[in-house]
């Protein structure tokens, strides 16, 4: 079945398998992954998300990576977080009030 362009993957028996497959939904790429214990940890890159300026819908200059925390997301059944590595640009655009803005996902809220 298809939700809003994504593919989206049934439930499978193997717990690895169905977390890949989760965030392959979310258009990420996994760069590593560990257990701390009580949840699981994901680092990931975004390979699809909103590069224009959130204020004048202009493309930015590529400034540097930061790093985004999805937490209690429900891959799975246990509790995940992502760590999801974003690029941040400048805003060249003259007279615009935001001069840095980090390039948005579009499967989650922008800022949460």
């Amino acid at each position: 079945m298809t939700n809003k362009g994504l593919l989206l993957v049934g439930s499978t028996s193997n717990v690895i398998a169905d977390t890949i497959c989760r965030t392959a939904e979310l258009v990420l790429a996994i760069t590593g992954a560990s257990d701390p214990g009580e949840y699981t940890l994901i680092e990931a890159d975004a390979t699809a998300y909103i590069d224009r300026c959130p204020t004048c819908d202009n493309t930015g200059i590529f400034r540097d990576h930061v790093l985004r925390t999805l937490m209690n997301l429900p891959i799975v059944e246990f509790p995940t977080r992502l760590h999801v590595r974003l690029p941040r640009y400048r805003c060249t655009m003259r007279g615009c009030r935001v001069k840095f803005y980090q390039a948005q996902l579009a499967c989650a809220e922008a800022n949460k």
